[in-house]
């Protein structure tokens, strides 16, 4: 049995494990737990190749001389004959040297189609050159093959020469390499299959190095030199080996094996395995292997593509990336000849020869992969006498694919951490060409991409892009789930490519797929959600993308999402899809005014307005960016529509921040505010102008200006400086300010420039004291509601959030001064708003704040004909924020990991719940550790002091860490110190509010929230209305702490000079509730889960409230008063019922509920009294009478039946709940102990029988007992 609070039998007072596991924690949402930014790291390297190309053109050149042997070469007899398959001796020469020279031509057309074929067959040298230099000449920047087949002429020389015939044919001519480089010229690719080819390379390589040298000798560019030695080049064998003269192969086996790779294989299994076969299997049965290369659905169209994958998958798993790209990646023909000279490289090893490549490759032909390619062969072959003699037979297809998804599989199922990448990833590439296989494969491959960025890195590097930019014609419903998620990662994942992307979707209608997923209901509300997420990518800052989405009736059908079947409002959807909806709607609208007035045709704000109270902040983020998007301030469609629309958004806005938690939501409410001032431009500047005037309602300008842009540096909008001169600025003097002030007229330094400091202060201030309710301002109140509302938010506690509406507000202000110079008497609101219009048109505008619209990619977008309508405006685009690109970024983390049994979990709530789980188990053992019988304290030890310490301002408030040694404690001056009391050390050090605001508040409140989780957070108030909270860093040594969050509890705080309760706080963890009360009207209720106010309940007298209390069972918070009362309200019912107590005749400067039904309540003259709150007119008993003399301050232990009263005597009382002293604390330990002073707070731990203690004289001290039964 555990303890049970005061000896209370109710069970649902009793802590269990499974019980704190059940609360919820508050602020887990994404961004408190980081900064809204969009995150640069995750994007990828570039994948797409900048320097693609085709090969255009092919030069055959065969110097074969049929019946002619060349000299340094002895045949064997018999030996290798065919050459392209074809038997040169079957016709005469000249006719055999034509077939086989249209046969080889044949065989490279079916890798490369469209290309120019050009043959010489036994070529002189300049019948070569000519060759070369035409094709080279007509194929301009892009690729040319060179064959060249030399069995019949000698081997290259050691000089760098290969052999061609003279006009007669009666001598052997050395053609230079050095020669054939010049006239190749690049990009080239050479293919040499003649005995010594490796010599061929070794020269070729030589003479680039050559022809660099010279060039870097002459002062020239060596660039072109570097060009022609990147050439891709292809050779049959090393620089000392003979071609293969075996019977069995061609004598251009190595021309076999890279143009006809299926035919070179089957034969070479054949004369390999021959003798493990079915002895009815012969060769010439082999060479009639049914069907087409081009057909998966044949024998022979299944080989080439597993032969396809499998030498992909091997090229993917040996080289290097940059290689991979260059030679698999960039040409089709180049690709295809480098899977096959894998090939060739297995089957001429065998006959001890070693092809050899420029860029060299790796050793591949012991690669495990040629396994399961022997196995595919095997099966297939075995089937031929079958499939040759019974036409009903039905072929049995391989099971490859389906062996190497399971292996894909079992590799996910184990995770990928600190692993290297699946080798299999290239073959799960390929079946997305299958229609059997393709369901499973893109399941896999979404798992796969959901590993994280480096996933997603990887498979568009290995070349998935076309793979499922094509599957986006499929019409099967089946595959949309997969199709939208692995385009999701990609787009989230892809920012440097994201302009190529967004091109081939348009190009290819690939959005109409993302819209039709969209409009279909029988998909669920993720896919859906992820679908406006990739159309909100692909409309990105691209007029070509809006154009074509909005012809597909795009915002009509976002719009439509928003409603239900029945016309209301959805309430309960997917908080992403409503989210994501708002954003796409925010891209279509950016510069398209098209799209905006299709907006205004479908009332969209309308619809919009009910997300603004949505439950989740970023929803509510994400409709003030889509508002502020729509808001028309383009010179063009200034209708009078326009203006009544803009004018509902605006009243819409203005007063959102009053009960508005969140400060990304803020934020963003001040990014669509700028919108709205630049629509209203000369407005606001008139209305910050007119309380610029003086005090007798002239309308007088104070100080001159320049027409220059401001210069933001915190709040100050002028730079104040020294003049050399006297005199006052041009266009005459301004009143009193006249010989006070000059202009700065450096072109390099736009400032403001000023002799005396003082009276820009006082201007400043005066415009900051607008008043919306001044007489005889003439402004529409909605200007006047947004003024103040940014007036307010330059104070808001959230650092970022005042940062903003400080650039925004300066600038009207600066706007306002500088038209000021211009006016020496009352103007009227047209010609002000005249004179604003003409600075706007002459100013030179700046972006103060880098976000999604960068320059550069603001200077990639105008190549592609932007649809921009721009405007010279006072604030637009001074503020710009990243959420729009931060909150993308959630697609491209993981999220999930395949579990034991196939199942899904997610993996970060997977480790937050374990990390949970063992903070609680802690949490309960110190529980535990509190004796479940009654307790009393160890009388000779209750106030025994445990530690002390000096610090430099007196503490006024003092907090225990729930589970940790540490005490928190907080002065005046907003410096928050952590101390281990156990050690006697600081461990950190920060200000609480240290943001340059005018000035600084004091601290009057803070507690922990989720003291059960490892996510343990401080909250900290201060008298100006202001909550923070930070994370658990605050104990962290010499470590910032990171503010989760900053809002403002409550708008209407009195003025700072007549404060005295500040802002107190207590914490309903069960329904994350804060209250907050005070120097207010009302008590306020902040739901922290929604990040809204809740209620504000008014307190209904003329007294503040000074100490709260919740009690989580029975849903009552009392509230103890300055006048003595105490007020109950009732949060059973939907309207809390408010009682009153009148406790004390005095200000009650502690309420605390103690036990299962008590509340204590302490009063400044002395009485501490124990109520039943289920009879609440008289008090259960009296703990400390009045006579006793005044208090200070008072604390009850949450736990233990105690409580601590500091008394004007100096001392410390500490008394059970019957008023028997425990103890008491009056002087500090040591020799000759001195009088404790004057005690400034007191604070119990939470579970141990520890007090912290707070003095005047600047003194820190921890004093506790043990307890006993």
């Amino acid at each position: 049995m555990l303890y049970k609070m005061n000896g209370a039998d109710n069970e649902d007072q009793t802590m269990t494990f499974d019980k704190l596991m059940s609360l919820p924690v508050a602020f887990q949402e994404r961004h408190h737990q980081s900064e809204v930014k969009s995150i640069k790291e995750l994007t990828p390297k570039a994948w797409r190749p900048k320097d693609r190309m085709k090969t255009v053109s092919v030069a055959l050149t065969l110097c074969i001389n049929i019946n002619v042997d060349p000299p340094d070469v002895v045949k064997t007899s018999p030996c290798a004959r065919k050459e392209c398959w074809l038997d040169p001796f079957a016709q005469e020469p000249q006719k055999s040297s034509e077939n086989i020279g249209a046969m080889l031509q044949q065989q490279y057309e079916r890798w490369q189609p469209r290309a120019r074929y050009k043959c010489t067959l036994d070529p002189t040298t300049e019948e070569v050159r000519r060759l070369c230099t035409t094709l080279r000449r007509n194929s301009k920047e892009e690729r040319v093959l060179y064959h060249y087949n030399g069995h019949g002429v000698p081997r290259p020389t050691n000089n760098g020469e290969i052999w061609v015939f003279n006009d007669n044919y009666t001598q052997y001519i050395p053609l230079s390499i050095y020669d054939l480089q010049s006239w190749m010229g690049s990009p080239s690719i050479y293919v040499y299959d003649c005995s010594c080819a490796g010599q061929i390379l070794k020269s070729y390589m030589s003479f680039a190095d050559q022809r660099e040298q010279d060039l870097l000798a002459k002062g020239k560019d060596p660039t072109p030199a570097k060009e022609i030695r990147s050439c891709i080049q292809l050779a049959a064998c090393s620089e000392n080996q003979l071609l293969p003269m075996n019977p069995e192969v061609p004598a251009d086996l190595f021309t076999a094996c890279l143009t006809t790779p299926i035919k070179t294989a089957l034969q070479w299994f054949y004369y390999q395995k021959h003798s493990h076969l079915n002895s009815n299997i012969t060769l010439e049965q082999i060479e009639k292997l049914p069907g087409k290369l081009g057909d998966r659905r044949t024998p022979l169209g299944e080989l080439n593509w597993i032969f396809t994958a499998i030498t992909d998958t091997i090229a993917w798993n040996v080289l290097p990336r940059d290689v991979f790209h260059r030679l698999f990646r960039q040409d089709l023909m180049v690709a295809s000849l480098f899977r096959n000279f894998l090939l060739a490289e297995r089957i001429m090893r065998s006959y001890k020869c070693t092809p050899v490549s420029e860029p060299r490759l790796p050793p591949t032909f012991i690669h495990p992969m040629w396994d399961a390619w022997d196995n595919a062969v095997d099966i297939c072959i075995s089937q031929i006498p079958d499939l040759l003699n019974d036409p009903e037979y039905v072929f049995k297809n391989s099971e490859f694919f389906s062996q190497q998804l399971t292996a894909f599989q079992g590799w996910l199922s184990l995770g990928a951490q600190e692993r290297h990448p699946p080798e299999q990833l290239p073959i799960v590439l390929q079946v997305l060409l299958s229609q059997v296989h393709r369901v499973r494969a893109l399941d896999l491959l979404g798992c796969f991409l959901d590993l994280g960025p480096w996933a997603v890195n990887l498979a568009l590097s290995v070349g998935i892009f076309p793979y499922v930019l094509k599957l986006l014609q499929s019409l099967a419903k089946d595959l949309r789930p997969m199709l939208v998620f692995i385009w999701a990662k990609i787009l989230a994942i892809d920012g440097i490519n994201l302009l190529d992307c967004q091109g081939d979707l348009v190009k290819d209608d690939g959005h109409l797929y993302f819209i039709k997923i969209l409009q279909d209901y029988t998909q669920t509300v993720e896919s859906r959600a992820m679908a406006v997420f990739v159309l909100a990518e692909i409309v990105k800052d691209y007029s070509h993308a809006q154009e074509a989405c909005l012809q597909a009736n795009i915002v009509p059908t976002l719009l439509e999402q928003l409603e239900s079947h029945n016309g209301t409002y959805i309430i309960s959807t997917s908080p992403n899809l409503r989210q994501w909806i708002c954003i796409c709607l925010g891209r279509m609208w950016a510069n398209y005014s098209q799209a905006k007035w299709r907006g205004v045709r479908e009332k969209a704000h309308e619809h919009l307005y009910a997300l603004l109270e949505d439950k989740h902040a970023q929803v509510r983020t994400a409709a003030l960016y889509a508002l502020g998007q729509f808001v028309n301030f383009q010179p063009g469609y200034t209708t009078e529509q326009s203006a009544n629309v803009n004018q509902a958004i605006g009243a819409k806005l203005a007063p959102m921040h009053q009960y508005e938690g969140s400060p990304i939501v803020r934020a963003e409410l001040i990014n669509s505010l700028q919108s709205l001032v630049s629509y209203w431009d000369s407005s606001f500047v008139d209305f910050a102008l007119r309380f610029a005037a003086s005090s007798d309602g002239t309308s007088r300008c104070p100080i001159g200006f320049t027409t220059a842009p401001p210069s933001f540096v915190g709040d100050v909008v002028v730079a104040v400086s020294p003049s050399s001169t006297g005199s006052s600025p041009p266009g005459g003097s301004c009143g009193s300010a006249s010989g006070r002030w000059a202009i700065s007229h450096n072109s390099n330094e736009h400032l403001l420039v000023c002799n005396d400091d003082q009276q820009v202060s006082e201007c400043i201030k005066r415009l900051r004291r607008v008043s919306i309710t001044s007489p005889g301002a003439p402004y529409n109140s909605i200007i006047a509601n947004i003024w103040k509302t940014l007036e307010d938010l330059t104070h808001d506690p959230a650092p970022h959030v005042a940062h903003l509406a400080k650039i925004v507000y300066n600038n009207v202000l600066h706007k306002a001064l500088e038209l000021g110079q211009k006016t020496n008497s009352p103007t009227s609101v047209s010609s002000i708003r005249n004179g604003v219009e003409s600075l706007n048109r002459n100013r030179n505008r700046r972006t103060l704040s880098s976000g999604s619209r960068t320059s550069n990619r603001t200077s990639n977008r105008s190549i592609r004909n932007r649809n921009v309508n721009s405007m010279s405006s006072i604030c637009e685009n001074l503020v710009v924020t990243e959420f729009c690109e931060w909150t993308a970024s959630a697609f491209a983390q993981p999220s999930c990991l395949i579990g034991s049994e196939g199942t899904f979990v997610n993996q970060k709530d997977a480790a937050k719940h374990e990390l949970r789980r063992r903070k609680v188990e802690d949490y309960m053992r110190t529980y535990q550790s509190i004796d479940a019988s009654f307790h009393r304290l160890d009388l000779p030890r209750s106030a025994e002091q445990q530690f002390l310490q000096k610090l430099n301002h007196p503490p006024i408030i003092t907090r225990f860490h729930p589970d940790t040694n540490h005490l928190i404690s907080a002065d005046r001056t907003g410096k928050m110190s952590v101390w281990d009391w156990a050690s006697g050390t600081k461990k950190n050090e920060f200000q609480n509010n240290d943001f340059g605001v005018d000035m600084d508040p004091t601290i009057t409140d803070m507690l922990f929230i989720n003291q059960h989780t490892a996510d343990c957070m401080l909250a900290v108030a201060t008298d100006d209305g202001a909550v923070r909270v930070w994370n658990d860093d605050i104990c962290v040594s010499n470590c910032t702490p990171r503010m989760v969050t900053a809002w403002r509890s409550s708008t209407d705080i009195i003025a700072a000079n007549d404060r005295q309760v500040g802002t107190i706080m207590c914490w309903n963890q069960q329904d994350l509730r804060l209250y907050t009360a005070g120097d207010s009207k009302s008590l306020n209720v902040w739901n922290v889960e929604t990040e809204l106010q809740e209620l504000a309940i008014p307190t209904g007298n003329e007294s503040r409230l000074s100490s709260i209390s919740y009690h989580s069972h029975n849903k009552l918070l009392a509230a103890g008063c300055d006048n003595g009362g105490v007020q109950l309200f009732d949060f059973r019912v939907k309207n809390p019922h408010q009682s009153l107590l009148s406790a004390h005749g005095s200000k009650v400067i502690n309420v605390s509920y103690v036990g299962h039904d008590l509340l204590l309540t302490a009063s400044e003259s002395g009485s501490i009294k124990l109520w039943d709150v289920k009879k609440n007119c008289e008090p259960y008993s009296t703990i400390r009478q009045k006579k006793k003399g005044p208090m200070l301050c008072a604390n009850a232990h949450s736990q233990l039946l105690v409580v601590a009263c500091a008394t004007k005597d100096h001392a410390i009382n500490l008394l059970d709940f019957n008023g028997q002293e425990l103890g008491a604390v009056k002087s500090y330990d040591g020799f000759l102990g001195k009088t404790i002073g004057q005690v400034n707070c007191l604070s119990y731990h939470p579970l141990q029988a520890n007090l912290a203690v707070g003095t005047v004289d600047c003194y820190l001290s921890v004093h506790s007992g043990a307890s006993r039964r």
